[in-house]
């Protein structure tokens, strides 16, 4: 699977180089954050659409359906759905430069094992503000950096362990998280 993800990735930057358009035409941008695939080898990916010189829009997809075993037997996991769509406000040039940006978020998630046995499982959904800087390196690839908060409402259930399904706890509750780390290699287009 790797070597398909690499050599598909590797097709799709020939082709967007090989396109030759000029930076002001650059209306697309495709994006995959790495601190998320060393998280666990959470598969993530985001897709923009510039609206204008100053606005772009973003939607996101995490998916992290693994669960691990630790030198003690021990069952990790940080399994997870997540969908969010919003905006990115860019004050020089879309795809250049600093930004911000808000999204509506929502997450299906199981993680425990990781710190302490207990295990919670649920649905959230909030606001994710966020921030950062894109690095042209050239006319099509960019480097994203920053990080985000999100806040919202959860509804949970906990449980004693990742196997056990003795239910310790439930409920809902509001949060605030941080939600990202972004060092995301972008192709524009």
């Amino acid at each position: 699977m790797k070597c398909r993800l690499t050599a598909s990735f590797a097709l799709l930057l020939v082709a967007v180089i090989a396109s030759g358009r000029e930076k002001s035409d650059t209306r697309w941008g495709i994006a995959t954050n790495a601190v998320d695939w060393v998280y666990l080898i959470t598969v993530n990916a985001s897709g923009q659409y510039a609206l204008s010189r100053h606005f772009s829009l973003e939607a996101q997809a995490r998916w992290n359906p693994w669960s691990f075993r630790k030198a003690d037997d021990q069952l990790c996991q940080s399994r997870q759905r997540t969908f969010s769509f919003g905006t990115r406000w860019w004050p020089w040039y879309s795809y250049s430069g600093w930004w911000m940006g808000a999204r509506c978020q929502y997450q299906e998630y199981n993680r425990g094992g990781l710190k302490s046995p207990d295990t919670e499982e649920g649905d959230a959904a909030g606001l994710v503000l966020s921030g950062g800087y894109s690095i042209q390196l050239n006319r099509w690839l960019n480097i994203d950096l920053g990080f985000g908060f999100w806040g919202g409402r959860a509804r949970y259930t906990t449980y004693a362990c990742p196997t056990c399904g003795i239910v310790t706890g439930g409920g809902s509750k509001t949060f605030f998280l941080p939600d990202e780390l972004l060092l995301s290699a972008m192709i524009v287009f």
